[in-house]
C-alpha cells in the first residue's frame, strides 16, 4: 500500500500508512499521560506489525500489554495507566498509589495497587499488585480524574487493611484526615462498605 512519510522524518522513523490515525492516537495518548491500548492502536490502524516496528526502533516501548510512546523512564502516571490498561477489564489504581494521587503525602508505595475484578485475571507486570476484589464495578471507580481511580477514602481503608502493621493502618486514617484530605465519618462508611478486613477493630478505635 501506499504510504505518505516527510523527507524530515524519512529514514528516522518507520511511515505511517493510508490507514493510520495519527493524530486520533494522539489524542488518545494525550488523555492517559501518553500511553495506550493494543486495541486504541488498532482502532487507529496501527497492527501487530506497525507497533512492532516502531517499539523496535526505538520510538515506543512496551508497558504490561500497553504502549508507552517514548523509549524514556515511565513517569509514575505512565506507569499507572500502562497497569490500569494492561488489566483485561475494569480496572483501577487504589491503596497506596491511590492515596498519593489524591494528594496524601508520607506513605509511599513500593508497586502500584491495581484493584481489579474477584474473576479478573491479569497477566503478571513488573512493579504492580493486582488486587481482587468483589467490590469492583465502573460505579466504584472516581471520576474526579481521567485516571482510574477509586475513591479516596476507599483508597485509604484498602490501603490500611493491605499492610500488616496495626499501626501503619491507624497512621494512614489518621494522616488523611490531618491533611484534610476526609474526615472520620467518610472513613467510617468506608470500612463498614468494606467489612471484616484486616485491622478494622483498631481503625473503628481511631476513628469513633
Amino acid at each position: 500500500h501506499q504510504v505518505r512519510c516527510s523527507p524530515a522524518t524519512l529514514g528516522r522513523m518507520p511511515p505511517v500508512s493510508q490507514r493510520q490515525q495519527p493524530d486520533l492516537l494522539g489524542k488518545a495518548a494525550r488523555r492517559q499521560s501518553g500511553v495506550v491500548s493494543r486495541r486504541q492502536l488498532a482502532d487507529c490502524g496501527f497492527d501487530n506489525d506497525a507497533v512492532a516496528r516502531r517499539i523496535g526502533s526505538g520510538e515506543w516501548q512496551p508497558a504490561g500489554l500497553a504502549v508507552v510512546m517514548h523509549s524514556g523512564p515511565l513517569t509514575t502516571p505512565q506507569h499507572h495507566w500502562s497497569a490500569v490498561l494492561t488489566a483485561p477489564g475494569v480496572a483501577a489504581i487504589g491503596g497506596r498509589a491511590a492515596c498519593a494521587v489524591h494528594g496524601l503525602s508520607g506513605f509511599p508505595s513500593i508497586k502500584a495497587d491495581v484493584v481489579v475484578p474477584e474473576t479478573s485475571k491479569p497477566v503478571p507486570m513488573l512493579g504492580v499488585e493486582w488486587r481482587r476484589s468483589r467490590r469492583l464495578s465502573p460505579s466504584d471507580i472516581s471520576r474526579s480524574r481521567r485516571l482510574p481511580m477509586v475513591p479516596l477514602d476507599r483508597a485509604v481503608i484498602d490501603a490500611a487493611a493491605w499492610t500488616d502493621s496495626p499501626k501503619v493502618a491507624c497512621a494512614l486514617a489518621v494522616a488523611s484526615v490531618q491533611q484534610r484530605l476526609t474526615n472520620p465519618r467518610a472513613l467510617r462508611a468506608a470500612l463498614a462498605t468494606a467489612g471484616m478486613v484486616r485491622h478494622c477493630g483498631v481503625l473503628r478505635l481511631v476513628l469513633a
